[in-house]
């Protein structure tokens, strides 16, 4: 299989209804891959389940043997994300309550309409999105005046699926040039879909 047929086969199962016997050991076999997979597996797995994350989307998990259980990313086990992709996560997580908060004061359910479609929004197909400088050209734009290598990010631990800036002065500074830069506003999720891969 190439990679694009397992990251589409690993989607579709976690997209599914049940894991079969068969469908875990193909699971197993994409995890071994990934950079975290020894303190992933732990006192070795014993069944790999389905649950959602706090953020509410399908997550792989390994029960391990001793009982415990820990998330695991099968795009990350195929693709180690870079050091600058990291802190682009850790950055976007920053500002995660400007977000919500633009979310909550801004949009209307049922009554709002999308910025671009005009279509009417709603709880489940809502977005808020960057424009003028989209979320990456804001990021990059305050990372030239700093050194990428001296940022650092949390290490990965069960059951944490978010990634977050350690020092704390730096992550001020940057929801501060956050909030200083950018445009925000409420698209449907298809046209925040379409505008990402433009």
């Amino acid at each position: 299989m190439t990679k694009t047929e397992i990251l589409n086969k690993c989607k579709q199962l976690l997209n599914g209804n049940k894991l079969t016997h068969d469908d875990k050991v193909f699971l197993i076999s994409v995890f071994k891959n990934h950079s975290d997979w020894d303190s992933k597996k732990g006192s070795n797995p014993k069944d790999i389940i389905i649950e959602k994350t706090s953020w509410g989307n399908n997550c792989f998990f390994i029960l391990r043997e001793d009982g415990t259980k820990t998330d695991i990313s099968y795009i990350k086990a195929l693709t180690k994300p870079s050091h600058k992709k990291e802190v682009l996560i850790a950055l976007r997580y920053a500002v995660k309550d400007e977000i919500y908060n633009y979310r909550l004061n801004n949009i209307v359910f049922g009554e709002t309409k999308c910025a671009i479609s005009n279509e009417i929004l709603f709880k489940d197909n809502t977005h808020i999105d960057h424009y003028n400088l989209t979320f990456n050209e804001l990021a990059k734009n305050w990372l030239r005046n700093k050194d990428l290598n001296s940022i650092k990010v949390n290490e990965s631990i069960d059951n944490s699926y978010d990634t977050y800036l350690l020092d704390k002065d730096l992550e001020a500074d940057f929801i501060k040039y956050h909030n200083e830069n950018t445009n925000l506003r409420g698209v449907t999720k298809t046209v925040n879909l379409s505008l990402n891969k433009k």
